[in-house]
């Protein structure tokens, strides 16, 4: 597994069409121009895939260059309801006036996938 060393995306380990390890449960929605994958990785699995256990949301799409203003809009709100899901389920709490969230952009602003974060921030 050498080879998926390169980033921290899970989705890496187990790409699609292959066999999954016991303890990764993936969902997949696609409406063709943007996918959605969730991986959810256990302990036993993580330690197979060589990436930490947990929940891994990742979004694919083309080069953002690429996109049209409507499909980077969907993109832009498909990533906010995402977003506002794990931060109800990590906070047990309804996204509502009073709800603050303090975000940190991490990332390797060398590499493409990983980039978002300090390109965002």
């Amino acid at each position: 597994m050498d080879v998926f060393k390169r980033t921290d995306l899970a989705c890496e380990a187990c790409p699609e069409g292959e066999d999954l390890p016991v303890g990764v449960d993936v969902e997949r929605c696609d409406d063709g121009k943007i996918r959605i994958e969730r991986m959810k990785v256990n302990e036993n699995a993580a330690r197979i895939i060589e990436k930490p256990s947990g929940n891994y949301t990742t979004f694919f799409s083309d080069r953002f260059s690429w996109l049209d203003g409507g499909t980077v809009s969907e993109l832009s709100s498909l990533l906010s309801k995402e977003l506002e899901k794990i931060a109800e389920n990590l906070t047990q709490k309804k996204i509502n006036g009073d709800f603050s969230v303090f975000a940190v952009g991490l990332g390797n602003s060398g590499m493409t996938p990983d980039a978002v974060g300090p390109e965002t921030v």
